[in-house]
């Protein structure tokens, strides 16, 4: 999962500030300064190991990675990204953040 930084450029999203919350997901590698293409909706298949049927959100330890358990750190977000169909697909549906209080 990505997110789009400042000076435009794509980033790896984290839950650990609010600025990188995850906007997109890529389904490939991208060097540094790279051309990435970034997809908004629809089924992120580049993932491995998911749970079927089960809610992932960012993650906060693994930039641009998900997790099934959000973060309860204070000032770090909770952000859905999707749910797992298959151990290999997760079906984005991206929510807007919630910072923790």
């Amino acid at each position: 999962f990505v997110y789009f930084s400042g000076t435009g450029t794509v980033l790896k999203a984290d839950a650990t500030a609010i600025a990188k919350q995850a906007r997109g997901y890529v389904n490939a590698s991208v060097t540094n300064g790279g051309t990435a293409t970034v997809f908004f909706d629809d089924t992120n298949t580049a993932k491995t190991g998911l749970t079927v049927g089960v809610t992932y959100y960012l993650d906060h330890t693994t930039p641009g990675g998900v997790t099934t358990t959000p973060t309860t750190t204070t000032g770090h977000i909770v952000q859905e990204v999707g749910f797992s169909t298959s151990a290999t697909s997760l079906r984005v549906n991206i929510q807007e953040a919630i910072t923790r209080l």
